[in-house]
């Protein structure tokens, strides 16, 4: 299996099913993850990018879906 990467996060969030919120879409993702995925890392990726769109302002709908996805993630 590849390993986890940011934008399998995002993907798994925003994909959730009807009936299943983000968050519980990610930790569907992560379950199955190799052990030796960076959990920690992941959430800082994730952490730092919302930050960075956050404080650069969100100026498009694409920036805007962003950074509501990294909040799903970091959820």
């Amino acid at each position: 299996m590849d390993p986890i990467t940011l934008q399998d996060l995002i993907d798994a969030a925003a994909g959730a099913t009807e009936g299943q919120t983000p968050a519980q879409a990610v930790a569907e993702l992560l379950a199955g993850a190799p052990a030796d995925t960076n959990v920690d890392g992941l959430l800082e990726e994730a952490v730092a990018r919302f930050g960075e769109l956050h404080d650069g302002g969100v100026t498009s709908d694409d920036e805007l879906a962003a950074v509501e996805a990294l909040a799903d993630v970091t959820d």
